[in-house]
């Protein structure tokens, strides 16, 4: 089972980085959609995550779900990639919009339940080279990002070999999980299900005001960090077009620079929360998030918006831990389960409103408009939440 998952794992790194999202959401605008469209179409897809990731995970708890089922979701995920190449190969938005869908609601349940049939089937001692996967996935993520936007810069039509390439890999990957010999087990007969409970856990969380401000800050903190996503690499690609490496390498740079980041944030962040604490974190964290959108209105040039990348990709992962370090405190520990449960979830919810606002935004007043304003709203609003929590805090537990 683990030379299986390490070469499915393989696969997975390497289409993803070929199959970028970013690329994916640069072949629909260069398809003719709107900038307002590809907002509202990738919120969908983001909302569509949210929720089919509880629903998933309360699925496998009572029903046994079987590698062939787990394969035949990525068979159809790799689907969805079939369909990015016929959607830009003729120009048919709404072969973009079903794949968008497609991709959302077989990439839960592709992801997840494999991770789930691993963690059941794999004790942590017997995982071998797989404890290291993650560290060679980001490096194979960046290769491909790089060998991929060669490809579709410097090969007419090279969109379809790029694109042709991930379907081979997660194909690979679904054909890899047809050949597990294990499944993954109910751990319950029944269950009073995820959104009955969520009525009551969230009404409880509510009442607290430090939790409420919390997931209002966090709401907004997300908010910025995926609409901000859906563009900025259609604003690399478009207005830094004619500098640095041109076309789809300007965008792999960029990328490539945010993914290794990733690899050097939870070292910082430990040193960081050791030395400083939650709370400064989380006003400092916040603030390097806002240095990413702010660059790109203020000095776009690719060096600067790389660094801005990396320090915003840091700065997230610093919010993340003081995040998890103030819950720690505040809630019980059968409380806090549910919390990191739900929030996800719903962090996502209001996304039905803003998404399509930071969208009309991008279309009405164009893209570097939209980055100030989203650098400004974590420098206005979410800054003076935390200080509102701090102040909530020393109150309750007079520290």
């Amino acid at each position: 089972i683990v030379s299986k998952s390490f070469f499915k794992e393989l696969f997975d790194r390497f289409g993803f980085g070929f199959g970028s999202q970013q690329y994916i959401n640069i072949l629909f605008f260069l398809s003719g959609a709107s900038l307002f469209l590809i907002g509202i179409i990738n919120g969908l897809r983001v909302l569509l995550i949210a929720l089919f990731t509880p629903i998933i995970e309360e699925w496998t708890k009572v029903k046994r779900i079987s590698n062939w089922f787990i394969a035949l979701t990525g068979f159809l995920f790799a689907l969805s990639f079939v369909l990015v190449i016929l959607a830009r190969r003729f120009n048919l938005t709404y072969l973009f919009i079903i794949s968008f869908i497609l991709s959302a609601v077989t990439l839960v349940t592709f992801g997840n339940s494999y991770s789930k049939l691993i963690k059941q089937n794999l004790k942590p001692e017997n995982m071998g080279i797989l404890n290291k996967i993650s560290k060679i996935g980001i490096l194979i993520t960046a290769i491909s990002l790089f060998a991929s936007a060669y490809i579709m810069d410097n090969i007419k039509n090279g969109y379809i070999i790029s694109f042709g390439i991930t379907v081979g890999c997660f194909t690979l990957s679904s054909f890899i999980m047809f050949l597990f010999r294990c499944s993954i087990k109910p751990q319950e007969t029944s269950t009073i299900g995820f959104f009955k409970d969520l009525k009551t856990h969230a009404a409880l969380f509510l009442k607290n005001k430090i939790i409420l401000i919390l997931l209002i800050a966090s709401t907004i903190t997300a908010f910025v960090q995926t609409i901000g996503s859906i563009y900025y690499g259609i604003f690399i690609y478009n207005f830094l077009n004619n500098t640095g490496f041109g076309g789809f390498l300007n965008v792999a740079v960029v990328f490539i620079v945010a993914t290794l980041s990733s690899l050097l944030a939870p070292y910082l962040t430990r040193i960081n929360s050791k030395a400083y604490g939650k709370f400064p974190m989380l006003v400092f964290g916040t603030l390097l998030i806002a240095i990413m959108p702010l660059t790109y209105f203020y000095n776009p040039n690719l060096v600067a918006i790389s660094m801005a990348t990396m320090i915003g990709i840091i700065g997230a992962a610093i919010v993340g831990v003081a995040n998890g370090l103030l819950i720690l405190d505040i809630l019980h520990e059968r409380d806090r389960k549910y919390y990191f449960r739900v929030s996800n979830l719903l962090i996502t919810i209001p996304y039905i409103i803003t998404i399509p606002i930071g969208s009309f935004i991008a279309q009405a007043f164009g893209l570097k408009t939209l980055f100030l304003v989203l650098g400004l709203t974590l420098v206005c609003a979410v800054m003076p939440l935390y200080l509102i929590i701090i102040i909530l805090y020393h109150r309750k537990f007079k520290v």
